[in-house]
């Protein structure tokens, strides 16, 4: 771990903006092209197998045969039944009141981070319904993993900005937790995921030139830490003990 080298290198269709991994098989978010998927049962050669034609694939996660992709302008989390690797079907789309980005599986739902405007019309200017209201946290139901049913929808600070897309969530003991661009982080009780509540919230220092907090871009827990990607100040480190074990 104190010397990691290159194996090997895949060049993606597009951009790839996130992974997910199920037996053999990596799951790459190429944005416009949708997600790929490629055979790494030999991690000196990974091959391409096929391409999923989600929308712009911003993140994946897989589960028990599934991919829940985050879609972005469709404003969608889509659903890909993957039985057949070689021929990915996609089985769902799911509406959600934000543009699509981050997703994580724990126990038994599905957890996608949303952002930018709403649905609500009009959208088009500061103060319209939509404009910028599309932030939050929405959780689903796997009790039929091909078709979620929306169990609640947490709604964050209405925030719009042009230079960053970026919204993200993983969930550990319990806690959502999700990046929301220049709203910062959040931490949500999930107990009940019918009824998510605010635990703790943290954003990262203001910045005069930027008028506003610097951008969190991604987020990783560990047993006693959260560590935050700024997307222009590196990582930050905060002492969480317990927090996930």
């Amino acid at each position: 771990p104190a010397n990691p080298s290159v194996l090997s290198n895949h060049d993606t269709i597009e951009f790839a903006t996130g992974i997910g991994l199920g037996g053999d098989i990596a799951f790459l978010a190429c944005r416009l092209y949708g997600t790929e998927l490629v055979d790494i049962s030999d991690p000196h050669n990974p091959e391409h197998i096929s391409l999923a034609r989600t929308g712009v694939s911003q993140s994946v996660v897989y589960a028990n045969g599934f991919l829940y992709v985050g879609s972005w302008g469709d404003k969608a989390v889509v659903v890909v039944d993957i039985d057949d690797p070689w021929d990915p079907v996609i089985v769902e789309r799911l509406p959600l009141d934000g543009y699509g980005d981050g997703v994580a599986v724990y126990e038994g739902h599905l957890y996608a981070a949303t952002g930018q405007h709403s649905r609500a019309e009009p959208r088009k200017k500061p103060g319209d319904p939509g404009y910028g209201t599309g932030h939050g946290l929405e959780i689903y139901s796997l009790i039929d993993p091909s078709h979620p049913q929306l169990v609640s929808r947490t709604k964050f600070p209405p925030e719009y900005h042009t230079d960053s897309h970026l919204w993200t969530v993983r969930v550990a003991n319990d806690c959502a937790f999700v990046t929301d661009n220049y709203n910062g982080l959040f931490v949500l009780d999930i107990s009940d995921p019918a009824q998510p509540t605010f635990v703790g919230h943290h954003q990262l220092p203001f910045h005069v030139d930027r008028d506003g907090p610097y951008v969190v871009s991604s987020v990783s827990v560990t047993e006693d830490y959260i560590l935050i990607a700024g997307q222009y100040t590196d990582v930050h480190v905060i002492a969480a003990p317990g927090i996930a074990s």
